[in-house]
């Protein structure tokens, strides 16, 4: 990992474009595993860790609004210097000169970090949006994170007790590694040790993200900047809405909906090679 201001990020690949991928929460860079080194024959990926997640747990954002997280992304690719996609306002599409394209990658909360990120950038080609929680309030959303894991209701919360309970682990985080992969078998080792990763204010600045509900305003600017937006999800995720992904796509041009057989949310992991081939195509397709 290197570290560029206060965000951590790993890259590989020298393709012609960029792919950036986003974790979830909670988590870190982890998530992208193997099986997404497929895209550096083609693009140069960037893997960050998320302001105030992993390697960039001391991003300086006190909230970590999603504005301030969007911040942190975009001084990290003026930093790399990464080119402007081919699809900004200006119209650079059109242009047989601007081979260059820019693809975000988000998993369910990364999704939304993409989203609004290439709302505000207007050049982005594409985003990829894995299990994206397009909830319609925050009740709802409440509700689908407790089916999570036992216990995971009570962070769903901005309670006292959720916050002691964060707190007591960062200050036990040598011990919450270790005890983490326990907790949850169902992942892979360093994936599970990643979910402990975080600040209660980083982690309660995202769930007000995710709860937020601002997913449609950050679709609607996307997709008027000429950005396509492709959302795929899992047949069994207990997480994401019924239908919702579909819905959207059938009642907004520009977007595209796929669901894989047998997956749940936790996608990068599960169906890793799926969902880097779905990033492939939609390389090919902008």
């Amino acid at each position: 990992m290197h570290l560029r201001g206060d965000v951590a990020w790993r890259a590989f690949g020298a393709g012609p474009d960029t792919v950036v991928l986003l974790h979830g929460l909670p988590g870190t860079n982890v998530v992208w595993g193997h099986d997404f080194d497929r895209l550096g024959a083609r693009a140069r990926v960037i893997v960050p860790d998320l302001p105030g997640f992993g390697g960039s747990m001391l991003a300086a954002a006190p909230e970590h609004a999603l504005g301030d997280v969007v911040d942190e992304l975009e001084s990290l690719l003026d930093d790399l210097a990464v080119p402007y996609g081919d699809g900004d306002a200006a119209g650079d599409r059109a242009d047989p000169r601007a081979t260059h394209r820019l693809v975000l990658v988000g998993h369910s909360y990364g999704s939304l970090v993409a989203l609004a990120w290439a709302a505000r950038r207007g050049d982005v080609d594409a985003v990829v949006l894995a299990c994206p929680p397009f909830f319609s309030t925050a009740i709802d959303g409440r509700e689908r994170i407790a089916r999570m894991a036992r216990g995971a209701g009570w962070f769903a919360h901005e309670t006292v007790f959720a916050q002691l309970a964060c707190e007591a682990m960062c200050r036990v985080r040598p011990l919450a590694r270790l005890a983490a992969p326990i907790a949850a078998p169902h992942l892979p080792m360093a994936v599970a040790r990643s979910g402990i990763e975080h600040t209660w204010a980083s982690y309660l600045g995202a769930l007000r993200t995710v709860l937020g509900c601002g997913w449609q305003t950050s679709l609607d600017a996307t997709l008027a900047s000429g950005t396509a937006v492709h959302i795929v999800e899992g047949a069994g995720d207990v997480l994401t809405v019924n239908g919702r992904g579909a819905s959207v796509a059938a009642t907004h041009d520009g977007v595209t909906h796929e669901e894989l057989p047998g997956a749940a949310h936790e996608l990068p992991m599960s169906h890793g090679e799926q969902v880097a081939a779905i990033v492939e195509r939609v390389l090919d397709q902008v």
